[in-house]
Formats: C-alpha cells, sequence, structure tokens
C-alpha cells in the first residue's frame, strides 16, 4: 500500500521522495514517541524504518537552519532548548524588548529567581563573528543593572552565537583577568554610551565593585557546533527542522509486553 501523504510528524514534513509500502497512519496528528533502527512509534501505530525514504532527510544541514534563523527565532529556539535543562533549572524565563536589561534567556536556579545566582543567555545572530565592542557592551549592560540593585550579577553568562566571537574576544574570554581589564579600559568606547539611549554611563563606585568582584571566568560561548553536539539541542532541531535525531539510545527490553502496546503489535504482524 502506498501511502497518500506524509505522515504530519516534525521527521517527516517534506513529502519529496517520501514512499512507503506499510500501513498508513490513522488520520490526525501523529507524533513520534520513539525510535530504532528497525521501528517508528507514532501515537497510532508502529512503522517499520526500511520502509521509509527521504532524500531530504538525508540532505538536511541544520546548521544551515540555525545560522539563517532571524534574531528572534534564535532567542526562541534557545529557550526551547534551554527549557530541556530543566535539571539545570526551576524556570526559563525570556526577556524581549528595550528593557530587557542585557537579559536574553533567562535559567533561575532556584524559586527566588533574581535575588540568587542565575544564568543570563545573551543571544546573538550576527552574519559574522560578534565583534569585540559587542561583547563588552552586552557584558557591561548586564553588570551595570546588576550593581544598581536589579538583580544579582549571574553566576553564567552564555553568549549564544552561532557564528562564533572575534579572536580578540574569544582570547580574553579564555583569559578572564584580561576580560575584566579590557572591560574597565574599553568602557567609554563601547559600553558607556550603549546602556541606556541618549545617556553616557560612567563607570562609578557601584559599578567598580560589581566588576572587580564578579568571576569573568564565567563567560562562555556557545556556537552552532555547540548546540548540534549538545542531545538537547537534537531535541529542539527534530521539533524546528524536521531533523531525524539518529538511533534511540540504548535501553533494556521488557520481557513482557504491555495491554496498551497490543495494537501496536498488532499492526506490525499484519503489515
Amino acid at each position: 500500500m502506498t501511502l497518500r501523504h506524509a505522515p504530519e510528524t516534525p521527521w517527516h514534513q517534506s513529502r519529496n521522495g517520501f514512499t512507503s509500502s506499510g500501513p498508513a497512519p490513522i488520520d490526525g496528528p501523529n507524533f513520534p514517541r520513539w525510535r530504532s533502527s528497525t521501528f517508528i512509534a507514532y501515537n497510532h501505530g508502529l512503522y517499520p524504518t526500511h520502509r521509509i525514504i527521504s532524500p531530504a532527510m538525508k540532505q538536511f544541514r541544520p546548521d544551515r537552519q540555525i545560522l539563517a534563523m532571524t534574531d528572534t527565532d534564535l532567542e526562541e529556539f534557545v529557550r526551547e532548548w534551554v527549557e530541556l535543562k530543566k535539571k539545570d533549572y526551576v524556570e526559563i524565563e525570556r526577556f524581549t524588548g528595550p528593557g530587557d536589561m542585557g537579559r536574553d534567556i533567562v535559567g533561575y536556579l532556584t524559586k527566588n529567581r533574581h535575588e540568587v545566582p542565575w544564568h543570563n543567555y545573551q543571544c546573538k545572530q550576527y552574519g559574522k563573528p560578534i565583534p569585540l565592542g559587542l561583547g563588552l557592551s552586552e557584558l557591561g549592560k548586564v553588570l551595570y543593572y546588576a550593581s544598581r540593585g536589579e538583580f544579582t550579577p549571574p553566576t553564567g553568562f552564555y553568549f549564544v552565537a552561532p557564528r562564533n566571537v572575534v579572536r580578540t574576544l574569544r582570547a580574553l574570554i579564555s583569559k578572564p583577568s584580561e576580560l575584566r581589564v579590557a572591560l574597565i579600559a574599553y568602557w567609554d568606547e563601547h559600553c558607556a554610551g550603549k546602556i541606556i539611549d541618549k545617556q553616557n554611563i560612567p563607570i562609578d563606585a557601584k559599578l567598580k565593585a560589581v566588576i572587580e568582584q564578579w568571576e569573568f571566568s564565567q563567560v562562555t560561548v556557545i556556537t552552532v557546533a555547540r548546540l548540534l553536539a549538545d542531545p538537547a539541542g537534537h531535541a529542539v532541531m527534530v521539533k524546528w527542522f524536521g531533523n531525524d535525531p539518529g538511533a534511540a539510545p540504548v535501553g533494556k527490553a521488557p520481557l513482557a509486553l504491555e495491554t496498551r502496546e497490543m495494537p501496536y503489535v498488532r499492526q506490525l504482524l499484519d503489515a
């Protein structure tokens, strides 16, 4: 039997080259429950993978999809990626607009949120590596508002930069003490006029104290390569791009079938 159309799942959104000699899914939404090298299990049935062929899936390049995202899409993608790290955070919040104070995606480590340590994911979708001035200004903005009591300084600052950062910025990030020195030295050039519109913000005693006490080793760069390597990133790519996540993780097969599994097994035997 030939399928009338591809199953409406994140894995099979493209109809190009999709063929099957197996049973067609029941009409309605179909979502993959698990996949092995032999079968794909949807909520409505079990289907042999050797009967499913999709050249479009083989040619898929998730790195290009991420690089082609808009700023807004990247922030939403990262929010969903961080959401899957629930073991690290009790809550995730996305900030947008001019009042974000340098925060894009925030991961709260406890229910006390901004009164205790937290993590900031600063998303930057650029057509080239993030320049030194932009990196310093974003870092300076968060530390400035921390010095004003808007929140505690973050204990994790992640530049989500699919195309990486320029060599000079990466070199400074790899030497935290030098990054601190650079932020102070270049403050007037890159930060003072970028924090509040039409205002010049100098380094005062409060801000200097925060800069000197903060651990600059907490700054990390997340490139497209790191997103692709993270298992949580794979799961988000399935939803966004229809990317096949690969073989199912190794597990222990149960000794007996559950009653709820019998309809799937019957479909397999009747195929």
